[in-house]
């Protein structure tokens, strides 16, 4: 991914160009781990793809119809979500 510098909506257009559709990176709170992360993620109706128990982290692909955007909003509102991402 590219940092925005100078000419940032160039950078900006570059930059979006390089995330994967559909796709999620997400942390977890400590302490939150199995079945309230798979809550979470169930709750979206996201799968996952790959896990970092080490990271508790998790990357995702989003159901048809749910948004990259829209994803992170809802998760934004969840206390046991540290951050969440495009891919």
């Amino acid at each position: 991914m590219h940092s925005l510098q100078a000419g940032g909506a160039t950078a900006a257009a570059n930059a979006a160009d390089e995330f994967v559709a559909d796709e999620l990176l997400v942390g977890f709170q400590p302490g939150t781990r199995g079945v309230q992360a798979a809550g979470i993620r169930n709750g979206l109706g996201a799968t996952s793809l790959k896990a970092w128990p080490e990271l508790n982290a998790e990357h995702w692909h989003l159901p048809p119809g749910l948004g990259v955007a829209q994803a992170i909003q809802a998760l934004a509102a969840n206390p046991n979500v540290l951050y969440a991402e495009p891919n």
